[in-house]
């Protein structure tokens, strides 16, 4: 189906490249540069490591110890000199990992492997543990990489919007979070892109975050997405909360709250609304104002999307499995344009947010 262009979309875009092109292409092209030399060690590791996985495979199936070790020996050298090749960073870490695997794989792993005592098939269980997790070395030029453009262009990137301030890494107040009475209850918050700022009198922060409740095996996550925080000029009366209707979720607390039914019989069919405030919960949540929280949700690829306001804050939670805010890809050009379209679109979609709450400013006086 056809949609309409969305003027103020058009604009913003057109305005972006033309900041694109006088202040960040240059950057990225430093960063195409370093991503060519990330994509060739990456396909390299892992040519030797599938390499590595053939021999030990081999050695395994039959009860042997010809081959793992001279396929360490070879492929640290041919680790060694990829890394000089493309420009990485070296550390004797490689030759310690090599030096304990031949060490290992001599002295502990037997000929019959399937015939051993309980306990030395622990030990044997945690030495290939350890092999696998040696594996996280081939994706380490993907994660470099992803830092390299963070460190060096989202900075820049932000700034066009006007002034925002970006942190890797950091969270939204365990507080606020659970106050708005979106989540069930976590124990620990992990951040990854962090943005704040203020757009028309409302301060903003947009973090990605994943919230994990438990500990040890019995960790699981809470939630992993995109959380939106604005802060309006005034309090509101009351608290409203819009949760999305779902079988897997878990019932959360409303406490003082009753529940709004609206008159968009669509809407009531995705979510439930409780308020403390019947009538601040109908000003809020206009048939405009919940078309832009839909249209958000689909640009940032979420499941759902829950809101809460409450004190002067209004919190947008919209899970999703994508990583959100990324410019650059290892596996694509780093001047191809396309991903940072995508994003200019995914702060666009924030602006129509405040700009519809701004319509509702009644609501607060």
């Amino acid at each position: 189906m056809y949609q309409p262009q969305n003027p103020k979309l058009l604009d913003l875009q057109m305005r972006f490249r033309e900041f694109y092109e006088q202040n960040l292409k240059a950057s990225f092209a430093k960063l195409e540069e370093k991503r060519l030399n990330y994509n060739h060690t990456f396909w390299a590791r892992l040519f030797v490591w599938t390499a590595l996985d053939i021999a030990f495979l081999y050695d395994l199936i039959n009860h042997c110890k010809t081959a793992f070790v001279p396929a360490v020996i070879i492929s640290v050298i041919l680790f060694r000199f990829i890394d000089i090749k493309f420009k990485q960073e070296i550390g004797i870490g490689e030759f310690i990992c090599g030096a304990l695997m031949i060490l290992l794989h001599l002295t502990v792993i037997p000929k019959d492997i399937f015939a051993v005592p309980e306990w030395h098939g622990k030990i044997i269980s945690a030495i290939v543990a350890v092999y696998i997790l040696l594996h996280s070395h081939i994706l380490a030029p993907v994660v470099n990489f992803n830092d390299d453009t963070k460190n060096k262009v989202q900075q820049k990137i932000i700034s066009f919007f006007g002034n925002f301030k970006y942190k890797k890494e950091q969270t939204l107040p365990a507080v606020t979070l659970k106050e708005s009475h979106l989540f069930n209850g976590f124990h620990t918050q992990t951040g990854d892109d962090y943005f704040s700022g203020e757009y028309q009198g409302v301060g903003i922060t947009v973090s990605e975050e994943t919230l994990i409740t438990g500990h040890g095996k019995n960790k699981h996550n809470v939630f992993s997405g995109i959380i939106i925080e604005l802060e309006m000029n005034k309090n509101f009366n009351g608290q409203t909360v819009v949760f999305a209707k779902s079988f897997f979720r878990l019932p959360r607390s409303t406490p003082n709250m009753s529940q709004v039914v609206l008159e968009d019989s669509v809407f009531n069919k995705k979510f439930k609304v409780y308020a403390t405030d019947q009538v601040e919960a109908r000003f809020l949540l206009t048939t405009v104002f919940m078309e832009n929280v839909i249209k958000l949700k689909e640009m940032y690829h979420g499941k759902t999307v829950e809101l809460s306001f409450f004190d002067n804050n209004v919190l947008i939670v919209i899970p999703t499995s994508k990583n959100m805010f990324e410019t650059t890809s290892l596996f694509r050009s780093a001047l191809d344009y396309r991903m940072m379209s995508d994003v200019v679109k995914q702060f666009h979609y924030i602006f129509e947010i405040i700009e519809v709450l701004q319509l509702n400013k009644k609501v607060l006086q």
